[in-house]
Formats: C-alpha cells, structure tokens, sequence
C-alpha cells in the first residue's frame, strides 16, 4: 500500500486509504452513484443529471439531480467506515458514523444556501452494509411499492425490497475491489 499501513493494526484499512482515494474508492463512489441513477429511472423523475452543480456560488457539486415535476433533488452519496480507527469512538450504535456524516453533509448544504423546491438528500451508506435512516427513506418514497415494472423485472420481490439488495450486493463487491487493489500494492512492494 502507498500509505505503509500496518494491516495487522487494521485489516480494513484499505476501505478507507487516503492513499487510495482517487482509485478503487473513486471507482466504488461512482458505483453506487450510478446504481441509485438505475433504479431511480423506476420513479417519476423527468431528468437525471450526474454531478450538478448546487447554486452559482457553491464550488462544491452533488452526485446526482433528480428533477421532478415539482421539485428537485440533488443526491450527495458518502460511503463511510465505521471500524476506521477516526471512527470508532462513535461506535456507540450501528449506524452512529453514518449519523455523524449525514449531520455534517446537511451543514454543508445548510450553509451553501440551496435553490427554491430543491432538496439535499445525504445517501449515507457504511462499508459494513449500514444505510442510513434518510437514505432508506428517501427510496422509500422514490420507489413505488408495487408496480408494474416491477412485476415484470422482479416478480417475487418489490422494487424497493430489489434495490436494497442490489446495494448492499454493490457495495459489497466495491468493497472487496479496494481490498484486492490494496493487496496488488502490498505484493509490489514486497516482490
């Protein structure tokens, strides 16, 4: 690994790598960007676009815009690890690390001022398969419950029900390509 990380210390460590951002991290962000874009093509949305921009003076951008008749929203997807060693003081309940980054996704937005009927939707997932409460929600009420797209694509489950499994199988295969990367740099350096 490029940072010299001790993998007995922390065996996951490659899930969260600062080394490796901009890699197989990037590459797993970007994964589950596109899946939320996949099924929220299921709902009313009128577009999608990837990576808009917020207002006019914010330098930051969402990963996604989903525009509805009515209103907006701009998906910011976060994908935190609970047992990182910044991390584990927080470790007082399951989904405490994706609280603490949902809080300070919202702050973020909160000071950025958003547009009039636009809406900032944190989708917080943790590497251990957590998803946080806003995130499940929000599909919740993006996916209908019975439909029939989803008689015809998946007949035994509801969309929603299949969107939660797709993401936790993604985020799991993500997953194990951040720690294969790891290991390919690891063997490099030891050869």
């Amino acid at each position: 690994m490029k940072s010299g990380y001790d993998m007995k210390m922390d065996p996951w460590h490659p899930l969260t790598c600062q080394a490796e951002r901009g890699r197989s991290q990037t590459t797993r962000h970007h994964e589950i960007t596109n899946f939320i874009k996949r099924f929220a093509q299921y709902s009313d949305v009128l577009s999608i676009s990837l990576e808009p921009r917020v207002n006019e003076t914010f330098q930051n951008r969402a990963d996604l815009s989903l525009q509805f008749p009515d209103k907006k929203d701009l998906i910011d997807v976060s994908i935190v690890h609970p047992t990182a060693p910044s991390n584990r003081h927080r470790l007082e309940h399951p989904l405490a690390v994706a609280n603490a980054a949902y809080k300070e996704k919202m702050k973020k937005y909160h000071q950025a001022g958003l547009p009039p009927n636009t809406e900032i939707i944190p989708f917080i997932c943790q590497t251990n398969g957590g998803i946080h409460q806003y995130a499940s929600t929000y599909i919740a009420t993006l996916l209908p419950e019975q439909s029939e797209v989803s008689f015809k694509l998946f007949p035994h489950t509801t969309l929603r029900n299949r969107f939660f499994y797709e993401l936790a199988v993604a985020l799991q295969k993500a997953n194990t390509r951040c720690a294969d990367n790891a290991f390919i740099e690891i063997r490099k350096t030891i050869a």
